[in-house]
């Protein structure tokens, strides 16, 4: 139990946390976005390109969160088809 509380501790101790650790730019690939939306390859580099970005190696950490803002808005619509289709 001592263990627990030094450990929660040094979490909560807001005077030596490291703010470091919480960067304000933020980029991701477009292999973890497929994963995590199920959007193709190809609409994630249409809509890349809309925002101005060419995908070429999709490991590359090219998508910042404005575009992967347009690509959660893109995942969006798509469940909500699939959801609408599937209600007739």
């Amino acid at each position: 139990m001592k263990q627990y509380l030094d450990i929660l501790d040094d979490v909560l101790e807001p005077d030596e946390m490291n703010w470091d650790f919480f960067e304000t730019d933020f980029t991701t690939s477009a292999d973890v976005v497929m994963k995590a939306s199920g959007l193709r390859l190809e609409a994630i580099r249409v809509i890349a390109r809309e925002q101005g970005v060419e995908i070429e190696d999709t490991a590359c950490r090219c998508i910042d969160e404005s575009l992967l803002a347009a690509l959660a808005d893109a995942h969006v619509r798509k469940m909500r088809a699939y959801i609408f289709v599937r209600r007739r």
